[in-house]
């Protein structure tokens, strides 16, 4: 609407339910990435993954709890020591872990 009917930033903020500032910062945003030649698929249709994104520490995380269970520490304990070094997890994401690496319940 912005540049096809040429209508102003007001115009296209009460139709489509936006603030002024906020066409404008969408139309300034856009103009950016045509001039670096960013204009491909992913600036008109964005591409959601399923699923929760993937912790980019999780590797690490996966170890340290790995060696607690080869400690025979519960996952209890496990959660207790890691929040205790500062790298909280949820229990339930250390049975996932846990589950994962082939251990028992």
């Amino acid at each position: 609407m912005y540049f096809i009917e040429q209508a102003s930033p007001h115009e296209v903020a009460k139709a489509f339910g936006f603030t002024p500032r906020a066409v404008t910062s969408l139309v300034s945003d856009f103009k950016k990435a045509l001039q670096q030649d960013q204009a491909d698929d992913s600036l008109f249709f964005i591409r959601k993954k399923k699923g929760r994104p993937v912790s980019k520490s999780q590797p690490a995380m996966v170890q340290r709890v790995v060696a607690f269970r080869k400690k025979n520490h519960s996952v209890e304990d496990i959660k207790i020591s890691l929040d205790a070094m500062g790298e909280p997890i949820s229990e339930r994401s250390i049975q996932n872990i846990l589950k994962a690496e082939g251990f028992a319940r």
